[in-house]
């Protein structure tokens, strides 16, 4: 289950626009977001772009892409 505060939180700290990274990652916009919203899984190679976008560390990347509880 993906903690979507957490990605919100690296992409708004980072200054990457969501429009890149949903371009990037073969998605619209839109599309992001409602995967966010609804908390549902990226794809592995998406998980991987999005880390290299946002030089996220190991332990970043494992606490968005792999929480477990997610309120």
């Amino acid at each position: 289950m993906t903690n979507s505060a957490l990605f919100c939180k690296k992409v708004v700290d980072s200054g990457v626009k969501f429009s890149f990274i949903a371009e990037k990652i073969g998605m619209t916009r839109q599309g992001l977001s409602k995967k966010l919203k609804d908390n549902s899984d990226f794809k592995a190679y998406q998980m991987l772009i999005i880390a290299d976008i946002l030089h996220l560390s190991d332990e970043d990347r494992d606490a968005i892409f792999y929480a477990q509880n997610v309120d």
